[in-house]
């Protein structure tokens, strides 16, 4: 059985870290060893298991920001309780967010971009460029609509930004200017 899992409970972004899982067994065994990052795995091996504590490693790093369940796996070839096979952790990667930045006039974002610049990795697109980063939103810690009417966005767009806000608990600021709320058609 899968005994623990340690690793540090934080990280920054492209920092290295070692996962380490703790196996107990009844007799020697040999059995596949998954890490897995988010259900994808991102490690596995044939371990070979010895009667009573083993130990075994590996090194991770996260490539996005936010919380991770970190779990391992053990398969092993003959097992009577495979209930306790898999453990489940968490950690979280901070580092620079990212931020897409629509910009509705094409001239007007370099002070925005410049003021969240030190925190946020901010990419600036114009209104006509949205629609290839309709799929791409949850990749976003925040989307800004700035001076952007409605109307020169994609069609979905709103429908995207709606998803990315209730399923990815994305946020999204608007800034106003003479193509915006009352004056234009951000409704």
């Amino acid at each position: 059985q899968v005994m623990s899992l340690s690793h540090p409970q934080s990280l920054s972004m492209g920092e290295k870290t070692e996962l380490k899982v703790v196996v107990q067994s009844n007799h020697d065994a040999s059995a596949e060893l998954r890490f897995m990052d988010n259900g994808a795995v991102v490690s596995k091996r044939i371990v070979d298991i010895k009667e009573g504590l083993s130990e075994f490693t590996s090194e991770y790093t996260s490539s996005s920001l936010g919380i991770h369940e970190i779990s391992v796996r053990l398969v092993p070839v003959q097992d009577t309780a495979k209930e306790n096979n898999t453990y489940y952790s968490w950690l979280e990667v901070a580092g620079k967010g990212n931020i897409l930045l629509i910009d509705g006039t094409g001239r007007e974002a370099a002070g925005l971009k410049y003021m969240l610049s030190e925190e946020y990795s901010v990419t600036e697109i114009e209104p006509e460029e949205a629609e290839g980063y309709m799929n791409q939103l949850a990749a976003y810690q925040g989307v800004i609509l700035m001076n952007v009417s409605n109307a020169d966005l994609p069609e979905g767009f709103d429908k995207a930004l709606e998803t990315y806000v209730e399923k990815y608990g994305g946020g999204v600021l608007t800034t106003g200017g003479s193509n915006t709320y009352a004056y234009g058609s951000m409704t």
